[in-house]
Formats: structure tokens, C-alpha cells, sequence
């Protein structure tokens, strides 16, 4: 939304004094029309950056993948693990569409990584990861 690197450091830094649990991203996605319609998308590699800066801030909070990924990163989506996303929220977004559940699944299967029980809940998914272990 043209937020500076101070502005986007510091809300991570007051995000960690909360102690927030998990912090979901959302890259703006320009739609024509709108009052940030004609907002220049965010180039991949600062997104990238974005999701490095946050997991360096956070590193016990989960890091997720919303909104925009798709728009702003296209193919290179999977780079969003090895910058140190936790994960992503499938499906459709409030003003846009997602790409489908099984482009998602697909993504992380072929990254080698495994699917986590949906629900948002860090014990559950804890508990399901150690279960199948």
C-alpha cells in the first residue's frame, strides 16, 4: 500500500512487543477502480524481502501467506517458504480470487513439504505433526 521499510519494521516490532501468535500477510493486489487502483504492484523480490524481514523480527510467531501472493509472485510462490513463511491461507480472498486448494496443495507437496490440519491452531497442528511421526 506504500508503506516505507521504517513503516513496515516498525509494525513488525510492535506486532512482536504484543506478542501476537501469527502474523497473516497480505499483499496489495490493484484493482482499477478503486482507491488504490492504480498502486504499482509490489515487485516479487520486495515481497520476498518482506517475508525474510518478518521472519527474522518474529521467529516463533507463524508467518502466513494471504491475500495478493498470487498477483504479486506468481510463479514464484514456493520462494515464500525458503524466506521463512509458516504457511499460507488458501481458497478466495475478500475482493479477489485465490488460485484453487489443489494448485495450493501441489505447491507444497512438490516443495516436499507436508499439509497441516486447517483451523489456525498452532496445538493442533503441533499435536497432528508428532502424532504422524
Amino acid at each position: 500500500m506504500g508503506e516505507s521499510w521504517e513503516q513496515r519494521i516498525e509494525l513488525f516490532a510492535d506486532l512482536r512487543a504484543l506478542g501476537v501468535d501469527s502474523l497473516p500477510i497480505n499483499f496489495l493486489n490493484p484493482i482499477p477502480g478503486t482507491p488504490l487502483g492504480d498502486t504499482p504492484p509490489l515487485p516479487p523480490d520486495e515481497a520476498l524481502k518482506i517475508v525474510a524481514v518478518a521472519r527474522h523480527m518474529m521467529p516463533a510467531q507463524q508467518i502466513l501467506l494471504a491475500g495478493g501472493r498470487e498477483r504479486i509472485l506468481g510463479d514464484r510462490q514456493p520462494e515464500i517458504f525458503r524466506a521463512g513463511a509458516s504457511g499460507i491461507l488458501i481458497g478466495d480472498y475478500l475482493t479477489t480470487k485465490g488460485q484453487s486448494p489443489e494448485e495450493d496443495h501441489r505447491m507444497v507437496r512438490d516443495l516436499g513439504l507436508e499439509l497441516a490440519p486447517c483451523g489456525g491452531h498452532r496445538d493442533e497442528a503441533e499435536a497432528a505433526a508428532k502424532a504422524a511421526v
